[in-house]
């Protein structure tokens, strides 16, 4: 687990957030601001991918028109700039997980008011999209690896099911199972997260073969 100086990052409330939602910047914005500051920024505010405007840009250009949700969506300002569905199974609300996160001395997610209250499997059947996104999301638990939780994502069931799937992460915080499946890899200066090693912040891209 990272630990992080307490520093005054309140600053950072004027240039980042704007009606309780991420704005989109240029990650020259970032670059401005101390990589310290960034993280005790998404450790407050429960933010875990931030979205750049480059970032916002490469997958508009992904998804090309293609119907397309977001899963895990969280503060939803992501899908919004999309202009996508935001949807998430509202995970940290549950009592359990709240107290955990006090325990350990982070702010759980803050869920957008246009996100809608639902998992996965019933937003996928649901919506029936082409594309599905995620941000560091966590892969369902299975006694064989000893990364993911029982709330996770079951996410094998996920690229049988659409044609793309794109998980936004970090290489040290998401090492998936699905990662033995063909998948592409996009590493970009403008990629910006809450990891200890940013420079491992990465896009990966399952495409479903179709026959």
């Amino acid at each position: 687990m990272m630990i992080l100086k307490n520093e005054n990052i309140y600053y950072l409330n004027d240039i980042l957030i704007e009606d309780e939602k991420l704005k989109v910047v240029d990650s020259s914005v970032y670059n401005k601001i101390p990589s310290n500051h960034i993280k005790l920024f998404c450790l407050k505010n429960g933010f875990y991918q931030l979205p750049t405007t480059e970032l916002v840009n490469w997958i508009k250009d992904k998804i090309d028109g293609r119907k397309t949700i977001e899963i895990g969506a969280g503060n939803g300002s992501f899908a919004k700039a999309l202009g996508i569905i935001a949807t998430d199974s509202y995970m940290q609300e549950r009592p359990e997980i709240t107290a955990w996160y006090k325990q350990i001395g982070q702010t759980p997610v803050k869920y957008g008011k246009h996100v809608k209250k639902m998992d996965y499997r019933k937003a996928i059947k649901k919506y029936n999209p082409k594309i599905v996104i995620s941000n560091w999301v966590t892969q369902i638990y299975k006694p064989d690896s000893d990364q993911g939780n029982i709330y996770g994502v079951d996410e094998n069931w996920i690229i049988n099911r659409v044609e793309t799937y794109i998980h936004i992460g970090n290489k040290l915080v998401h090492k998936k199972r699905i990662l033995s499946e063909s998948h592409d890899e996009y590493q970009f200066p403008w990629l910006v997260s809450r990891a200890s090693q940013p420079e491992l912040n990465v896009i990966y891209v399952w495409k479903k073969k179709i026959l």
